[in-house]
């Protein structure tokens, strides 16, 4: 007898604990983020994170709250305090004119905003306002693209804070098929001067077998800040020309407008520059045996270098995850 009404005990304790929503598979309302970080450009584009009750219960006391933003920037919340299952509401983040860290800062602190309700877990979503310079995922920001879709983050490219060893810019003395100066994805090949990612691919796709000890392939082993994704910049991401026509264009009209030279190394430099490192982009005049270097430190900016002659050290590039 005592037995059948401990059993009846614990049955009218389980039905009264799921009457108010608890369970041991979570907490009755469920939160879930279109996105567990969020990056932004300074002055740039208000982005948005939905937040979604994928519970079966309605939240209590729900609230949003942003910390460490920068002077500025803002956040505005649409979620109400109780939120029904399955629907959702915005958080958008505008971003002001100053960044979260300073630019070069190799340890920045991301502001956080949480969203939490009495009966829900806690979100905290990280929040990185950056302009060039800034450090992230791995790298210094050198090129920023705000035209990315309002629940993604600012697009871009960074150059790892630190090189890659020296090494010869390929195993052996032969031309990789469309990476050449004078390349372009119309002919079948790479816009080899401007497209680092791509010729990476190509030099990787010729030399896919025996020593990794040349630069394109270093940088893409490379895990440098947990990241992966690096590659060989093209010599017009790393720099302009010296002069007019040249390849690159000039300082004042650059091909590629956030390249390395513009962005961090010229006026306040950020991060440290030795005097040359290898391109991805291969010279047109001499395929086989010679590809472009690009000079940091001398009034001469750019210059072929035979590829198993030197061995400058490369700084690695990647796109910034959307």
């Amino acid at each position: 007898m005592t037995h059948s009404i401990g059993l009846a005990t614990v049955a009218l304790a389980i039905g009264l604990l799921t009457a108010c929503g608890g369970s041991d598979d979570g907490p009755p309302a469920l939160l879930s983020a279109s996105a567990p970080s969020m990056a932004l450009a300074v002055s740039g584009t208000a982005r948005m994170i939905t937040v979604t009750n994928l519970g079966p219960y309605p939240t209590e006391a729900l609230q949003a709250s942003a910390t460490g933003l920068p002077t500025g920037s803002w956040m505005r919340s649409t979620c109400p305090t109780q939120l029904m299952p399955g629907a959702s509401c915005l958080l958008l983040i505008t971003p002001g004119a100053l960044p979260s860290a300073v630019r070069g800062d190799l340890a920045p602190v991301p502001a956080k905003v949480t969203i939490a309700g009495d009966n829900t877990n806690t979100m905290d979503i990280s929040v990185s306002v950056l302009t060039h310079g800034s450090v992230h995922e791995g790298g210094h920001v050198f090129a920023l693209d705000d035209a990315t879709p309002l629940t993604h983050s600012v697009g871009g490219k960074v150059l790892a804070t630190a090189e890659v060893a020296s090494a010869h810019w390929s195993p052996s003395l032969d031309a990789v098929v469309g990476v050449d100066d004078d390349s372009t994805a119309a002919q079948g090949g790479c816009d080899a001067a401007a497209d680092g990612r791509c010729n990476t691919q190509r030099i990787l796709a010729q030399h896919p077998t025996g020593s990794r000890d040349f630069a394109a392939a270093l940088c893409a082993d490379s895990r440098h800040g947990g990241f992966d994704g690096w590659y060989l910049p093209a010599v017009c991401e790393l720099t302009y020309s010296a002069g007019a026509g040249g390849l690159c264009g000039t300082q004042a009209a650059p091909r590629v407008p956030d390249n390395v030279r513009s962005r961090l190394h010229d006026g306040d430099r950020v991060g440290s520059f030795g005097l040359a490192y290898w391109s991805s982009t291969q010279s047109s005049q001499s395929p086989a045996d010679h590809a472009h270097m690009v000079v940091f430190e001398l009034s001469i900016l750019t210059s072929a270098m035979g590829k198993n002659v030197g061995t400058p050290p490369s700084k690695c590039a990647r796109a910034i995850t959307p």
